[in-house]
């Protein structure tokens, strides 16, 4: 019985992260959410590197998903530089998003 419960401690301990004082648990993040944190990041053009730092993806992940955002037209290349931009159709993602949310 002891031994169960110091294998349940080690995979809880595995599971969360300790950032002083306080211990959070590690949730990844769904699909829905990095593509609404993008979005919502790009309603003002931003480059790839500040979208990686705030949305905390490595560059390959996030070469996905912007490749992905970009088919599915709710991200354009802003004109002026190399930026990514939020399309109409993708600021109602947003709005559709913020109401799924609400809703829990």
């Amino acid at each position: 019985m002891e031994e169960r419960n110091q294998v349940e401690d080690r995979k809880i301990r595995r599971r969360t992260t300790t950032i002083a004082p306080f211990e959070m648990p590690m949730i990844r993040r769904t699909n829905s959410e990095i593509t609404a944190e993008i979005l919502s990041l790009c309603i003002k053009p931003q480059n790839k590197t500040k979208i990686m730092y705030e949305t905390n993806l490595s560059w390959a992940t996030l070469q996905r998903y912007l490749s992905q955002l970009l088919v599915r037209g709710l991200l354009e290349i802003h004109h002026s530089q190399i930026k990514y931009a939020t399309t109409p159709k993708g600021l109602k993602f947003i709005d559709k998003w913020k109401e799924i949310v609400e809703l829990y």
